[in-house]
């Protein structure tokens, strides 16, 4: 799936793009008899003592194996990146922030399954905001050049796509936090928008889902009542055309 090729891009991005110091530390061992291969990857603004640790501040998990094996480790507050369409479990920690991105099916659809690693870096730059966009895609020309030149839009818009894909998860998670702190305590960021709380209960574990099922459902009903309002939009000027 690219891992090792995921980390040594992020790791040889940061290190042309930044002052940070960067290492790079591919695990194989047993692995590559048929376990999870794994990388180490460190940016720092000091110096590096060791090229592995035990508790991450990001993981990002292509696989169910890594998912199980590493979550525990990451630092409270920390992100968890998932393949979901490898991936069939969920973060199980409630302190860290889960951003789970479909890489293989956003490969497939831009035209080449092996891309889904490019979608994944996509994904983790968008949420870690660790480098810019435009230093990737950069990095992106300068390695695919002479024959390989041709794969370089290719591997732009699977970039593209994962970072698109992550802002709009970050979307959806800040509305519904901006949805649930209305409903519960009448305020957004703070600021008290109905005196009395209309739903106090919104702010129990769990009515997050409820309320993203709300806000799906309003957004289907727009969604179908605008396409149904431009079907009979073109019945109705097929039918004058038809009386002339």
């Amino acid at each position: 799936q690219g891992v090792m090729t995921l980390g040594k891009f992020l790791a040889e991005a940061t290190c042309d793009s930044t002052d940070k110091n960067v290492t790079f530390f591919p695990s194989y061992g047993a692995e590559q008899r048929g376990g999870t291969a794994n990388c180490s990857v460190v940016l720092s603004d000091k110096p590096v003592g060791s090229p592995v640790f035990a508790h991450p501040t990001e993981l990002i998990a292509l696989n169910e194996p890594s998912l199980v094996k590493f979550e525990e480790g990451v630092v409270p507050g920390g992100m968890v990146f998932v393949n979901s369409d490898v991936v069939t479990d969920k973060v199980s920690r409630t302190d860290l922030t889960a951003y789970y991105i479909p890489c293989s099916q956003i490969a497939d659809e831009v035209g080449n399954p092996k891309v889904s690693n490019m979608v994944m870096l996509g994904a983790y730059v968008a949420g870690t905001k660790v480098l810019k966009a435009e230093t990737i895609e950069k990095m992106i020309q300068e390695m695919f050049t002479g024959p390989k030149a041709k794969f370089v839009p290719l591997n732009i818009e699977a970039f593209r796509r994962g970072i698109n894909n992550t802002i709009g998860i970050c979307f959806s998670v800040l509305l519904v936090g901006v949805v649930r702190e209305l409903l519960a305590e009448g305020t957004v960021f703070g600021n008290v928008v109905f005196p009395v709380a209309p739903l106090p209960l919104a702010d129990q574990p769990g009515t997050g889902f409820i309320i993203i099922g709300l806000i799906a459902a309003v957004w289907t009903a727009i969604g179908g009542a605008y396409l149904h309002y431009k079907i009979e939009e073109v019945r109705h000027l097929y039918g004058n055309k038809r009386k002339r």
